[in-house]
Order: structure tokens, then sequence, then C-alpha cells
């Protein structure tokens, strides 16, 4: 069961991981993306839990270039954690909740953003 929910999880998070437009395109407005978890959510999982959800979140934003994300940024993000095992990547996402709690409403895929962001600061966007 857990199997098919990371699964589904991972395709759900493959339709909200895309970004990247064109610099000839008009810049798009991000709405708040559908999620199954909020920051706060996110810390009353289990350890295990988080680590295996954590892993889905981390493979969808692998697999948002077949909905045409950036490939520079996915590339970015594949070179930044290809060293990373799923507990280090929960443990950054989980240090990067609990260090905001004003956030904790937020979706979790949002703030695994800010994790990643702060962990490989050349994900950041580029300033205008």
């Amino acid at each position: 069961m857990k199997n098919a929910f990371v699964l589904l999880l991972a395709f759900s998070l493959l339709a909200i991981a895309v970004h990247g437009e064109k610099a000839t395109q008009l810049a798009r407005v991000i709405k708040e993306p559908a999620h199954f978890y909020t920051g706060e959510t996110f810390l009353d999982l289990s350890e295990n839990e988080r680590m295996i959800y954590s892993s889905g979140v981390l493979d969808g934003f692998f697999a948002s270039g077949m909905f045409r994300a950036d490939d520079e940024t996915v590339s970015v993000l594949q070179t930044c954690t290809h060293e990373m095992d799923a507990r280090q990547v929960s443990a950054i996402f989980t240090k990067y909740v609990k260090d905001n709690p004003d956030q904790w409403h937020l979706p979790f895929t949002v703030l695994a953003v800010g994790a990643l962001v702060r962990a490989c600061p050349r994900l950041a966007p580029a300033p205008k």
C-alpha cells in the first residue's frame, strides 16, 4: 500500500514540480500547488515515513523535465543531490521545516524547494 502511495505521490508531484519557461514567454503566475501534506503534517510523520515521502518528492522533482521543466534546473538538482541518500534528503527537508515554523501551513513541496535551494544555492532563481 505504501509503495502505491509513493508512486501516486511521485506522479502527482510531477504535475506541480514543473517550472521554467523560455525567456521569450511571459512570466507565469504560480498558484499554490495541490498537495498531500503541509509542513506541519510532514513533521507528524514518523522518521521512516518522512524518508519515504522525501524520496518521492525528490523523484518527482527529478522527473519534472518530462513536463517541460527547465533541463538546466533539473540537471543542477541532480548534480547537487547525486551523492545524497534518502536519509540525508529527509534530514535536509526536516531541518528546514523545523527551522521555519512560520511556514508550516504551506504545502510541503514549497518547503522542500526552499530546503533544496538552501542546500544547493545554484538552484536559487537568478535575480531579475
